[in-house]
């Protein structure tokens, strides 16, 4: 199985070098490559390609960039992950024992946050247990898929907000099996810790149920990135 990591990439250039040696880290003797999908006008790449690494350039989107990182890839599975997520020591043997021996087309990790805080572990905990009862991992739980299933179910919707439940809805409804792993992915709390633990919780679980309730993806993203500019 060869795995395709894909990392969307918004001015946060400088942590791909740090990506970079963490893969490396706990990749072992397993095939991959990693694939980071540069937003347009973003800073300047000074990274150049190389064996198993590719840095693209895409629309600014996060759904965009990970469907021109898929586009390129030539993995078995893709796995998408942000820049500032850490996988586990064991990744690459939990996503091949998923896939091949547990016959999974879809998984996702238990999530962790980068902090100590009581409310970040609590808040990490409730995300985990839902995605395990509910089968609708976020992204920032390091989503992972085949690539043909990928392909066929035609990969991120192309909307600024979102992309990731929209994704999980539409492989729910295609009948696809989703494991969420034992194993943990740490994530920054930046954002959590930049505009307020709890007001940030209400914020995304607002805009979650404006979505089931009808509300626009267009519109809640006008309220969503609204709100960060006046932050």
């Amino acid at each position: 199985m060869k795995l395709s990591i894909i990392f969307p990439v918004y001015k946060d250039g400088e942590l791909i070098d740090r990506a970079i040696s963490h893969i490396k880290s706990i990749a072992s003797d397993f095939d991959y490559e990693l694939i980071f999908s540069v937003a347009e006008n973003d800073d300047p790449l000074r990274h150049s390609s190389a064996e198993n690494i590719k840095i693209i350039s895409a629309p600014k989107g996060r759904a965009s960039q990970m469907n021109a990182g898929a586009a390129v890839a030539s993995g078995d599975v893709l796995l998408f992950l942000h820049i500032d997520t850490r996988l586990p020591e064991t990744a690459f043997f939990d996503i091949q024992k998923t896939i091949e021996d547990k016959g999974f087309s879809v998984g996702a990790f238990s999530l962790k946050f980068a902090s100590k805080r009581i409310s970040l572990k609590l808040i990490a905990a409730i995300t985990t247990i839902r995605s395990k009862l509910n089968k609708m991992p976020y992204g920032d739980q390091s989503i992972f898929i085949k690539r043909d299933v990928f392909n066929a179910l035609g990969g991120f919707f192309d909307e600024p907000l979102l992309e990731d439940v929209l994704l999980m809805e539409l492989i729910k409804r295609a009948g696809l099996k989703v494991r969420i792993l034992s194993s943990v992915v740490i994530t920054s709390a930046r954002k959590y810790e930049l505009n307020g633990i709890w007001k940030t919780v209400y914020s995304n679980r607002k805009i979650i149920f404006l979505f089931k309730m009808g509300v626009s993806i267009k519109t809640l993203a006008r309220m969503y990135y609204r709100r960060k500019l006046n932050e």
